[in-house]
């Protein structure tokens, strides 16, 4: 990251569903460091899976090499998307809070605060 440790990191939010490549890169063009997923549909823990994976896959495939992060409150979702390829996480409040802490200790991943 080239964000100065007195600077917060620049955070886009790419909601998945459409075209997140394009979002992502166009994110970065304007500044962004990090793109960090969110889901567009929460209804359910698959759903939310459902769309999550893939996009973090797309934005890997796609030759993006900024750093990905997830936002989530379920840990399952979180466990996922780093395996994934995230390496970021921004867990949100929810009843998972402790898993989540596990998972990311697991996955040696490092959180983000809120943008």
């Amino acid at each position: 990251m080239t964000a100065s440790a007195s600077k917060p990191p620049v955070i886009a939010l790419v909601a998945t569903g459409g075209d997140v490549v394009s979002r992502a890169r166009a994110a970065l063009a304007g500044g962004a460091e990090i793109i960090e997923v969110t889901a567009d549909d929460t209804t359910s823990v698959q759903r939310e899976l459902d769309s999550v994976v893939p996009a973090i896959e797309a934005l890997i495939s796609a030759g993006i090499s900024a750093p990905i992060a997830i936002a989530s409150r379920r840990a399952l979702v979180v466990d996922q998307a780093l395996e994934a390829g995230a390496t970021l996480v921004r867990p949100l409040d929810g009843e998972e809070g402790s898993e989540i802490a596990e998972i990311i200790a697991l996955h040696g991943a490092r959180t983000v605060a809120d943008p």
